[in-house]
């Protein structure tokens, strides 16, 4: 698939000294910036009763930021160095050569140059930069044309027939691809903070430093992605905290579990399906394509998919969620405008009870859960194919009409929009993807953090699936 040309911004904290205030939380990314300066505004009241001297540091931080931003301060030279990952698909240039110049970068600077096809790299490094370490890698073997221009600066290349493992472009048709380059990129830099610039078809030239809008965006995310840190590490104790007192049941690792808080209880069969709900009926899992009822061993057996004339198929179904108040499954689905289907099992019936206009946004449905009392049906929603922002969709559970649509604190990860299980934790709610669970807070909108689940050694079996 051939994208349009994109520009991604982002920074990765890789642990370590500069990490260790993030343990846990995701990158932000450029997008992010506006909501995120107004989430930290948003919490300094609360900041200001609980902890005084720290809400002093970040309202002094948060005026320097607005400077920087307004372009009225400038940026200050880091002690410590920074790695840049500039990567691309492919350059459009003539021999796929591609020209590097790296000016004043405010600091020490570890280079990394990634192509998926074969590039011929050239670098050139400006007056005052101190360039300590450039590695060069791809998908298919890279060229670094002049070594010996970068003087002391170590040069290290890896991929195919040279040694290492290399590190390749995100592609948006290969979900895994991210996770293994973060973990690569681990490392290649080990702690360092990591600025990433993106793009599929490269320049012949490229110009690296203040003098770039990107590079300033940048350098504004990490500065900004530290004070986020500071200002939330209070909240973040403290819903770490709160999250223990919830038990719940839901699939990982493939296998339905028991939760008390993040922590895996008990685990029982190996299930065919993402998502799982016990029911009065009876206990149903879903995978990307069908619905399947579940027996007394966990043993799971097809629902038959009945659809009115007129009605589109049930495609790429991506929740599933247990309206006890009506008796019914509720199914979000995105094949072509996608939407909501609900199933009643006792009448094995199928409706279709709610589509996004014909014109207008469309939007993804992801997972979904019900609030405690059964009146809301919150789901997680990304732009059409996950290139935009993404969302909390709040529908009324009687009519399934959207009834707001609440504007995150942050973007959640477009590559895990296909995946995952949102858990209803009190007030606010759990989105269970891979190994990690991000906590949201619908009445305010804010993301409060992502939290790593646990898993037992000793976690003892769990009964198979059977209805309530």
């Amino acid at each position: 698939m051939r994208h349009s040309l994109t520009l991604t911004l982002a920074l990765l904290a890789l642990g370590g000294a500069a990490g260790a205030a993030h343990a846990g939380e995701p990158p932000l990314e450029a997008r992010d910036v506006p909501r995120t300066l107004r989430a930290i505004r948003a919490h300094l009241p609360t900041l200001r009763e609980e902890e005084p001297a720290t809400a002093r540091v970040v309202a002094a931080q948060l005026d320097l930021l607005a400077g920087r931003l307004a372009g009225t301060k400038p940026f200050p030279r880091r002690q410590r160095p920074t790695a840049l990952l500039y990567t691309c698909y492919e350059a459009e240039g003539v021999g796929d050569r591609v020209k590097v110049q790296v000016k004043d970068t405010s600091g020490p600077l570890v280079l990394i140059l990634s192509g998926c096809e074969s590039v011929w790299w050239s670098v050139e490094v400006g007056r005052g930069v101190d360039l300590r370490k450039v590695i060069v890698t791809g998908a298919e073997r890279q060229t670094l044309e002049n070594p010996q221009a970068l003087g002391e600066a170590e040069v290290l290349l890896l991929g195919p027939g040279q040694g290492g493992r290399h590190l390749t472009f995100e592609r948006e048709d290969d979900p895994d691809d991210p996770a293994r380059s973060r973990a690569r990129l681990r490392e290649l830099v080990g702690d360092l903070p990591l600025v990433v610039l993106e793009r599929y078809d490269s320049a012949p030239l490229v110009e690296l430093g203040p003098a770039s809008a990107e590079w300033r965006q940048a350098a504004l995310t990490t500065d900004l992605d530290e004070l986020r840190s500071l200002a939330f590490r209070g909240l973040r104790a403290r819903v770490r905290q709160e999250l223990a007192q919830h038990r719940f049941q839901a699939v990982y690792r493939g296998r339905l579990c028991e939760f008390a808080g993040l922590k895996v209880t008990a685990q029982g069969p190996r299930l065919r399906g993402h998502h799982v709900a016990l029911t009065a009926q009876g206990s149903f899992a879903l995978d990307s394509h069908e619905l399947y009822r579940l027996d007394e061993k966990g043993q799971a057996s097809r629902v038959e998919f009945r659809k009115e004339p007129g009605v589109p198929r049930l495609s790429w179904p991506m929740g599933l969620a247990e309206d006890a108040p009506r008796d019914r499954l509720l199914i979000p689905w995105l094949g072509g405008r996608g939407g909501i289907f609900a199933y009643y099992p006792q009448q094995d019936r199928w409706e279709l009870t709610w589509q996004p206009p014909e014109r207008g946004r469309h939007v993804d449905l992801g997972p979904m859960a019900l609030s405690g009392d059964g009146s809301v049906a919150y789901s997680l929603a990304w732009d059409h194919g996950g290139r935009g922002g993404s969302a909390l969709y709040a529908f009324d559970a009687a009519s399934c009409a959207v009834s707001r649509t609440i504007e995150l604190s942050r973007a959640l990860p477009t590559d895990s929009r296909t995946g995952g299980q949102l858990v209803p934790l009190g007030e606010r709610l759990g989105w269970l993807v891979g190994e990690e669970c991000w906590v949201l807070e619908p009445s305010s909108g804010r993301v409060l953090g992502r939290f790593g689940v646990h898993p037992l050694a000793d976690a003892a079996p769990a009964q198979a699936p059977s209805p309530r």
